[in-house]
């Protein structure tokens, strides 16, 4: 889970390849905080 949340989260901060021409939103950093949260409620109830 954890690498699955670095994996999604590492995006914005590269600028080569196959995202070079993607424009990061506000909407984008929305959604990444949602899911590491989802990630992390998960982890969690996992660990419970």
């Amino acid at each position: 889970m954890i690498q699955a949340a670095f994996n999604q989260t590492s995006g914005p901060q590269h600028n080569d390849g196959a995202i070079a021409s993607a424009a990061w939103t506000r909407a984008d950093a929305v959604a990444l905080n949602a899911l590491a949260a989802a990630l992390l409620h998960r982890l969690a109830a996992e660990l419970s």
